[in-house]
């Protein structure tokens, strides 16, 4: 009975041991001394109740998200029903959000159905009127399950933005999860910048592809004075450094992230850095067909 009691308290002892030994190197002092060479190179991470930092809750614009993949939508519908000579007018998402747009001729709306049915099996008819003058108004939602996918996608393009951005602050266990209603869960334990941390986790990150307009006049732009369907932005070249170049662009975007695939840095054979995208097959088609129309 003596003999197992020891046992017990030798292996207590050890695990004690053991466990101090893989605590201390988590102590600056400890780990800087001669001890510290001798010790364990892995340190215990403390989290926000021992060590303090930044605790974050973000909420992702799942609702911007959703109303672009229907504005892209709407100018893919458009581009493919001119393709086999099909007029529609000008889509516009709507509260909802929704996608709504008219058939100009009544007797084209097979023809039109069948190209939805087959080409944007995301998307779904929830109202086809027949007008006084002969035309088809669409009403197009997206299904439950593109809704879902969207809202899944957006989120975790938002984790990986975040992620890329805490790198920065040299965090050795950021705590980054989801969290239902598109919400963000973020922990910093150890970070004492929470206003700089803030600022730059909490920028908005949407990815947009807009046509410049070289036409429009750039001092009436600058007066206020923009044509209809544009916006002032600003062209940075280089490091973005300096107050940029005041242009005019489109305001609808022609893409948007939702069909990039993968983006990193590269470099081209001066060894200057260059962003790569890789886009999906739909992303790729809606390029070609984009550059296409605007070649220069």
């Amino acid at each position: 009975m003596k003999g197992s009691l020891r046992w017990r308290v030798a292996l207590a002892l050890l695990v004690i041991l053991l466990g101090v030994a893989w605590m201390l190197p988590s102590i600056p002092a400890v780990e800087n001394s001669p001890l510290g060479r001798l010790l364990p190179g892995d340190k215990v991470n403390l989290g926000l109740d021992l060590k303090g930092g930044i605790h974050l809750t973000l909420e992702v614009d799942v609702k911007r998200a959703l109303e672009n993949s229907l504005s892209q939508a709407g100018r893919d519908i458009r581009a493919l029903a001119r393709d086999e000579d099909v007029v529609i007018l000008k889509p516009e998402v709507t509260p909802g959000p929704k996608l709504t747009f008219t058939l100009l001729k009544a007797d084209q709306a097979s023809t039109l159905d069948e190209l939805l049915e087959s080409q944007f099996s995301g998307y779904e008819v929830e109202a086809k009127d027949l007008q006084a003058d002969g035309r088809v108004r669409y009403v197009l939602g997206l299904t439950a399950d593109y809704r879902t996918y969207l809202t899944g996608l957006t989120v975790d393009q938002a984790v990986k933005t975040i992620r890329n951005r805490i790198d920065q602050f040299g965090v050795a266990e950021p705590d980054i999860r989801k969290q239902q209603g598109g919400r963000i869960q973020v922990q910093l334990p150890g970070l004492s910048e929470p206003e700089r941390a803030i600022s730059i986790i909490g920028q908005t990150a949407h990815l947009e592809f807009k046509i410049v307009d070289d036409t429009a006049d750039i001092n009436r732009a600058l007066e206020g004075v923009l044509p209809p369907g544009r916006e002032l932005a600003t062209l940075q070249r280089g490091g973005g450094e300096g107050a940029g170049t005041p242009i005019v662009i489109h305001r609808d975007a022609i893409m948007t992230g939702e069909h990039i695939a993968d983006a990193r840095v590269a470099y081209d054979q001066f060894n200057q850095q260059y962003v790569s995208l890789t886009f999906t097959s739909r992303g790729g088609r809606d390029f070609e067909r984009v550059t296409g129309e605007n070649v220069k």
